[in-house]
């Protein structure tokens, strides 16, 4: 026994029903129908654990570990793909205002030789979506609370990587950075479309390492 008279085991269980409470607690899009019962299972079996003549807290562990799977397999399903759907969203919309604003600045002055690095702002965008979805193809019980481990936005997180990929874009152009893909070197990057378009997709499918990529670059600089 512990010296708060519990043993091992109820000790894991009891962190066990404290941890699957706040995981329940931090379904922020369920309904709260849906969380009622899964709190409702969850207090049945913290009984079956602890109280009655004869408690079983082993029986109570393994029942909590299924409850903890139908809510990852409920809930991860239905969160990812509304995520997917937001994220989607957001990038068409960035990449729609993105092309706004070039149509509103062409009729003000010639922008023409700026041109790609609204294109690789559109490819980011696109990058960052599939990013995702390539990233999450499996799901932990702690990836229904906190979906990204930097806990950034959706709102913060698609402004960020692209202009990331602007700076990349730039310090490319500026021969800082070098680039090659086959026989495609970064001179060929500003000569056509679909090659800008490539930069920003690559850009957002490494939005979780580009910036810090980018600061480590930054910081090798030698100013004279």
């Amino acid at each position: 026994m512990s010296s708060k008279g519990m043993s091992l085991i109820e000790e894991t269980l009891y962190k066990d029903i404290e941890y699957t409470t706040t995981i329940i607690k931090s379904l922020k899009h369920s309904k709260k129908e849906t969380k009622r019962i899964y709190f409702n299972k969850l207090l049945s079996l913290a009984r079956v654990g602890f109280l009655g003549v004869s408690p079983q807290p082993k029986l109570s562990q393994n029942s909590i570990d299924l409850l903890k799977h139908e809510i990852l397999l409920v809930e991860g399903h239905r969160i990812k793909n509304r995520y997917m759907k937001i994220l989607g969203w957001s990038a068409i919309v960035s990449i729609v205002v993105c092309w706004a604003v070039y149509a509103i600045l062409t009729s003000i002055t010639n922008i023409t030789p700026l041109v790609g690095y609204f294109i690789v702002w559109s490819g980011a965008m696109v990058g960052t979506w599939i990013s995702f979805g390539a990233r999450k193809t499996t799901f932990q019980l702690d990836d229904l609370s906190v979906l990204e481990k930097d806990n950034m936005d959706i709102y913060i997180r698609l402004p960020y990587v692209g202009i990331c990929a602007l700076i990349f874009l730039l310090l490319l152009n500026s021969n800082i950075f070098s680039f090659s893909i086959g026989d495609t070197s970064s001179e060929s990057i500003a000569e056509r479309a679909e090659f800008q378009l490539l930069v920003g997709v690559i850009a957002g499918l490494l939005e979780s390492k580009l910036g810090s990529r980018i600061y480590e670059k930054i910081q090798g600089l030698t100013i004279k």
